[in-house]
């Protein structure tokens, strides 16, 4: 880290909100890095599973193409984007419940309804994720 001016720091901080603050600590070395890889990987992984069951005519054993490559989008690209920070922790369990809820029946304006929130809570996460990197520029000046 470098030389920080603490009346900057606490100018900064007063401007952002306490959730903001607790995403954007910042992870210890390589880990970030790691981490984010190895949430693409699988968000990769299983965009693949999903396009080879549907290919194959079974998609009632996994969760919808769309719904995969919409994850995968918003998840890999604000963990990448975000690799300094676990930040996008609430992306990712938006995401999961989005995929959970998708493949559960469930009386279709109960299905909807579900949906809806966990795109809420994605969309939410993955603004946090953002907000929480600006956050953490401002706070240590660093490039990314």
């Amino acid at each position: 880290m470098s030389q920080v001016d603490a009346t900057a720091v606490r100018s900064v901080d007063a401007d952002e909100e306490p959730i903001v603050r607790a995403l954007a600590r910042e992870l210890p070395g390589k880990l970030g890095s790691l981490i984010a890889t190895l949430v693409v990987l699988i968000t990769l992984g299983l965009a693949l599973w999903s396009l080879i069951v549907t290919w194959m005519g079974l998609s009632q054993y996994g969760p919808s193409l769309f719904n995969t490559i919409v994850v995968g989008t918003v998840v890999g690209g604000v963990a990448i984007y975000a690799r300094k920070t676990f930040s996008y922790v609430i992306a990712i369990i938006g995401a999961a419940a989005w995929l959970v809820v998708s493949t559960v029946p469930f009386v279709p304006i109960v299905q909807l309804l579900l949906q809806i929130v966990t795109v809420i809570i994605m969309i939410v996460g993955a603004n946090l994720a953002i907000a929480a990197v600006s956050y953490n520029k401002r706070r240590y000046n660093f490039s990314n």
